[in-house]
């Protein structure tokens, strides 16, 4: 589904060059780190060039990697094959947790992954997140990568930051509200 949206999107707005793939499939463990780097790169870059394109002059800021990827695991987490959910499931709460504070305040992302990471770590008691498939740790090492974040490869638990873990309560703090005042101020300029 996901490959004819992406193609349809790229011929209706005209993006030349720019071969739409998969590059989150079950067939990472096949391809080399610096294969999935350029896939998941090329996925970026052609979201950009689609959002770039809807957005109205004024409008145009970029579309950050972070969300992008964050789109896209969102799509494979919602799989009606438990085992291809799950996997994506824990692969996106940990992304949300390595990019929870990137998240714009106030944006649809920042507000989901608070949400998904609070009741992850009501649920379980932990402060991590554990990636416990081989295939999980590679595919989350190649889109930390192909987004420029920082990310120790190899690694298998990300932190959840403090205020996701408490999220609903950081929600009505002075804190977030003086961050969301001025992320709007910001949105409106």
């Amino acid at each position: 589904m996901y490959r004819t949206e992406c193609a349809a999107s790229i011929a209706e707005h005209e993006l030349e060059g720019v071969p739409p793939h998969d590059p989150i499939s079950n067939k990472t463990e096949e391809l080399s780190h610096e294969a999935l780097v350029r896939n998941l790169r090329s996925l970026i870059r052609e979201n950009q060039q689609v959002y770039q394109q809807l957005r109205s002059p004024p409008d145009r800021e970029v579309l950050p990697p972070e969300t992008v990827i964050r789109n896209a695991l969102d799509m494979y987490a919602g799989s009606s094959d438990e085992e291809k959910g799950e996997t994506f499931f824990t692969l996106r709460t940990a992304w949300d947790a390595l990019n929870y504070e990137r998240y714009e305040v106030g944006s649809r992302e920042e507000g989901l992954a608070g949400s998904i990471l609070q009741s992850y770590h009501s649920a379980t008691g932990e402060g991590t997140v554990k990636l416990t498939d081989p295939k999980q740790v590679k595919m989350f090492d190649a889109m930390a990568e192909a987004a420029d974040i920082f990310h120790p490869r190899g690694q298998t638990e990300i932190a959840i930051p403090e205020h996701a873990r408490r999220y609903n309560q950081y929600l009505m703090s002075e804190e977030y509200q003086q961050k969301f005042d001025e992320a709007k101020a910001r949105r409106n300029r």
